[in-house]
């Protein structure tokens, strides 16, 4: 039986024949937005309806030949807002991971996420050994005006030093670590600074902690040291201003 034309004269150059029991693939290009070993957020013009059953080919920058291949789902679409550069909002679609076409796969984005968030942390963090004291618990939250004055939080304080300085990411050495996804009040003894400066945050969900390091080497040839992220929730200004200070004159002195 011959196939359907579509309404009006038949353009076709040779003859099509209905078929039965095949299936074919729709390649759509799309551009990755973020990602993480359990989904991804990708930028493409024409977003699949939620609950699409999809393929998603991610070629890695890490050395091999082959993409990762994963069977995902489409979770939501929505509008992603301007690319930057003028040019005009597009939509994007947020996918999760069924399954992975191997191990393997699951693991070289295990790879290539942590060498890209090593790279970011170099960039916006400094390595540093400065005396601090930390506390844990639900009484470092920030319901009571101290972070906004500056001054210490409620609770016992514990001794640490912080290895790693960042505005969001602080990395503090210290034989007592925290649990995880619990606040913590930091107070940070910097050089210029008449008093501690203190930094709010939280210590990273359970199962992030390889993703954020962990209690490693804080960065390539370095020595192993124990101890815990606490991703930065609040800084008061005026000890952002002081911090902002002193990782400009750390940077500076390792470019002379």
């Amino acid at each position: 039986m011959q196939a359907p034309t579509p309404n009006g004269p038949d353009q076709r150059k040779f003859r099509r024949l209905l078929v039965e029991g095949v299936t074919a693939r729709v390649v759509l290009e799309c551009r990755l937005i973020d990602l993480s070993i359990g989904g991804a957020l990708v930028r493409i013009d024409r977003p699949l309806p939620s609950g699409t059953a999809l393929t998603l080919e991610i070629p890695l920058d890490d050395g091999e030949a082959e993409p990762v291949r994963a069977t995902a789902r489409v979770e939501w679409i929505g509008d992603l807002g301007p690319s930057g550069g003028g040019v005009p909002a597009s939509m994007g679609m947020g996918v999760s991971f069924v399954a992975m076409r191997s191990a393997d796969d699951r693991v070289r984005i295990a790879r290539f996420l942590r060498r890209s968030y090593d790279v970011t942390r170099r960039l916006t963090s400094v390595a540093t050994d400065l005396p601090c004291r930390f506390r844990t618990g639900p009484e470092t939250a920030a319901d009571d005006g101290a972070a906004a004055k500056g001054g210490p939080a409620p609770g016992t304080p514990l001794p640490g030093r912080v290895r790693e300085l960042g505005e969001r990411l602080v990395f503090v050495e210290s034989e007592t670590i925290p649990p995880s996804d619990a606040p913590v009040a930091i107070e940070i003894d910097l050089p210029a600074a008449s008093r501690p400066v203190v930094i709010r945050g939280r210590t990273p969900p359970a199962g992030e902690e390889t993703d954020l390091g962990g209690s490693g080497a804080l960065r390539p040839g370095r020595a192993a040291v124990t101890g815990f992220f606490v991703e930065v929730d609040e800084i008061p200004f005026a000890a952002k201003e002081l911090i902002a200070a002193y990782m400009a004159e750390l940077r500076d002195e390792e470019r002379t």
